[in-house]
């Protein structure tokens, strides 16, 4: 009798920055339609979490379309710290926007499940 053989670890999936710009980008564009400019960009300060890395990153890099990501793979806990970030913005931006988790959802952008039912 034969098992397949499966390997001991899975390797993790490798992410770069440069994977969650288009995310970041979408949600803003959605947002400053609705919001302005101004508003947009206080909001990504306000809800970024409190972590040197994403220090190291200017915050124009996430909502401006001209701006560049360094292009460098990402651990596991800065994918968490990316996807939490984008969470807090989409929550935050919420309490005036609505319709942004729907339009988000549309735009192929992962929403808060919390927010799922509100989406739907």
């Amino acid at each position: 009798m034969t098992s397949p053989v499966r390997p001991l670890l899975t390797p993790p999936v490798l992410q770069k920055l440069q994977n969650y710009l288009p995310w970041f980008r979408k949600a803003s564009q959605i947002a400053q339609n609705h919001l302005g400019c101004d508003l947009v960009r206080n909001y990504w300060l306000i809800t970024r979490p409190n972590n040197a890395w994403l220090r190291t990153i200017r915050v124009e890099t996430f909502y401006n379309a001209q701006g560049s990501a360094p292009d460098r793979y990402l651990n596991e806990e800065q994918q968490d710290l990316l996807q939490v970030w984008l969470e807090q913005f989409i929550l935050y931006c919420y309490r005036l926007l609505p319709t942004l988790p729907a339009e988000a959802m549309a735009a192929g952008i992962p929403v808060p499940p919390q927010l799922l039912q509100a989406a739907a």
